[in-house]
């Protein structure tokens, strides 16, 4: 699997990020080793996204949007099984395991977050680790911080291409448990 070559030094060096334990919402944590690393299948689908398909928009709604063109034709009839690398091994203020936390998504070549508890994601787009490591509390923050996020960073959106694995499930019932794929290879 190609890693982000930055990243790889990162860990290798067993650096750790800094920034202001009291102002990030999952507190003090510790990255995975290099060693450590693994493949794990995240689970995303469209609702509580503008994705999610709506009726038209209301004239009267400053704040709507059509945005048709992007809306999941699957809403609410499965889930979209997505290959990440989680980066972060623990934090105090989350949930054990903190598998969305921080990611690195292969198929997109992006870092990004998952949020487990609604089943959507991020991505950072164009990010490169070292722009994490300048400013840590802007991505880590991203998922409580949604709103101003997604003016900076892109739903993850399976939907619009076709490298995920669709999952069909009547009732919805998105896994929040991330599954583990087994540990990756840097060769």
């Amino acid at each position: 699997m190609n890693l982000p070559s930055d990243l790889v030094a990162f860990l290798r060096a067993s650096s750790e990020l800094q920034y202001d334990v009291a102002s990030c919402e999952v507190g003090k944590l510790k990255l995975l080793s290099l060693e450590c690393l693994h493949v794990v299948e995240v689970y995303v689908n469209s609702m509580e996204t503008p994705f999610e398909p709506r009726g038209a928009p209301d004239e009267e709604d400053d704040c709507a949007e059509d945005n048709s063109e992007f809306w999941d034709p699957n809403c609410c009839n499965g889930y979209y099984a997505i290959r990440a690398v989680p980066l972060i091994a623990e934090c105090t203020r989350h949930s054990d395991p903190p598998t969305g936390v921080l990611l690195w998504y292969p198929g997109y070549d992006e870092y990004g977050q998952w949020d487990s508890e609604h089943s959507n994601a991020l991505r950072f787009g164009n990010a490169k680790w070292s722009d994490i490591v300048q400013n840590p509390l802007r991505f880590l923050n991203a998922a409580w911080y949604w709103a101003a996020s997604v003016r900076d960073f892109d739903w993850v959106t399976p939907w619009l291409d076709s490298q995920h694995d669709f999952r069909a499930d009547f009732f919805c019932d998105t896994p929040v448990v991330a599954k583990d794929l087994g540990s990756i290879s840097l060769a």
